[in-house]
């Protein structure tokens, strides 16, 4: 339509610029026609910058001064409707999401055990690097690999087996792991602690807990063993962030007394009986996997530290949350003194510490007892 329009236009205007009445009347349908088409195909109210609407004008005239005017329409405007008050949009907390994953697989790693063993557990313990053989001190009555309960991650660190030994100490019903995981193995800090919470859950009214550790003190000696009796957290995390709740413990748990002072007590008048030196030691716990540098153990030494290793740590704190007394004992594996510092591998500290292995096996025997229960009720607050 519009190029018959412009081929009149152009007719008109260079044979006759005074055009007859029918013809007009004739030119002005052929434009109608291309208003109608125009407002078709065109945006009514284009969108277009200062510089560029004069040529769009410039672009819709027509030969013989014609141009085309299109319309105005009136566009209906939409008002907003009026909220009734703030959305509030909730989205559930990271910690709440991480509290109920471990309720729920304490709940399900309790169910598988309590279905194969059913009694109740009294005494827990975790063995450390090469002290696995400690659990020759109990007499299994069921065993099971780490990757068979729900919840427990196998260890791959040297001199952990990975297994849990169920069984009678002493007339005590006691569980045994034999090894754990650490952080530097990559676990988060509460995959560390599950363990110990697992242990409470199933009724475990005490825990033991035995690891190996570089000797800061000039007055230990390699292979000596050592109870702790406090400890200095540098691993720069702790189980209970974001499980500080009433559901797994207290939201708070006080530090005074990490270690069970009359079980420390205990221990070192047995280990007099048994002639082996039981000196009481301060723990400063590292992150890994890497051993220390020189300067960092004269820090250590300075700040209090006798022994410095890579557990015990996470496992005490959550035990101080769920309230179950804590008696830790550690092996020199390795003298940290740095004005005589040499090279150390880890099959050495295996070495040494393996050394110990049957003085604490007589040790535990003789302080696992019916007594050990007694006194626990003695002090309980």
């Amino acid at each position: 339509m519009r190029e018959h329009a412009v081929v009149f236009a152009v007719i008109a205007h260079f044979i006759n610029r005074r055009l007859t009445p029918a013809a007009r009347r004739l030119q002005e349908y052929f434009l109608a026609l291309v208003r109608k088409h125009h407002r078709k195909t065109q945006d009514p109210r284009p969108k277009t910058s200062g510089a560029e609407a004069p040529a769009q004008a410039a672009s819709r005239r027509l030969p013989g001064g014609l141009s085309i005017k299109p319309r105005r329409r009136t566009l209906l405007k939409v008002y907003p409707l009026k909220a009734k008050g703030p959305e509030t949009v909730t989205t559930p907390c990271p910690s709440d999401r991480l509290r109920h994953q471990v309720l729920e697989e304490l709940a399900r790693a309790a169910r598988w055990l309590q279905h194969r063993w059913p009694q109740r557990p009294q005494v827990g313990m975790i063995l450390g690097s090469g002290l696995g053989q400690i659990a020759c001190c109990i007499k299994p009555q069921a065993q099971f690999d780490f990757s068979e309960v729900p919840g427990l991650v196998p260890p791959t660190a040297q001199g952990h087996r990975g297994r849990l030994v169920c069984g009678q100490v002493n007339c005590l019903s006691t569980i045994i792991m034999q090894g754990r995981v650490h952080l530097y193995e990559g676990h988060p800090v509460h995959r560390v602690a599950f363990p110990v919470w697992l242990l409470r859950r199933l009724g475990c009214r005490l825990l033991l807990i035995f690891s190996a550790a570089g000797g800061l003190n000039p007055q230990l000696h390699e292979g000596e063993v050592v109870v702790l009796v406090d400890h200095i957290n540098l691993m720069g995390t702790s189980p209970l962030v974001g499980l500080n709740h009433s559901e797994l413990g207290r939201v708070f748990p006080d530090m005074s007394r990490p270690y069970w002072p009359p079980g420390v007590a205990l221990a070192q008048r047995l280990a007099r009986q048994l002639d082996l030196p039981l000196p009481a030691a301060v723990y400063a716990g590292m992150r890994g996997p890497n051993l220390e540098t020189r300067a960092e153990y004269r820090f250590l030494r300075r700040i209090g530290a006798d022994v410095v290793g890579m557990s015990t740590v996470p496992e005490v704190i959550a035990a101080a949350q769920v309230g179950l007394p804590v008696l830790a004992f550690a092996v020199v594996g390795n003298m940290c003194l740095p004005d005589a510092l040499g090279r150390m591998t880890h099959e050495h500290i295996l070495q040494a510490t393996q050394q110990a292995t049957d003085r604490l096996t007589e040790l535990v025997r003789r302080l696992l007892t019916p007594q050990l229960l007694e006194l626990l009720e003695e002090d309980r607050p």
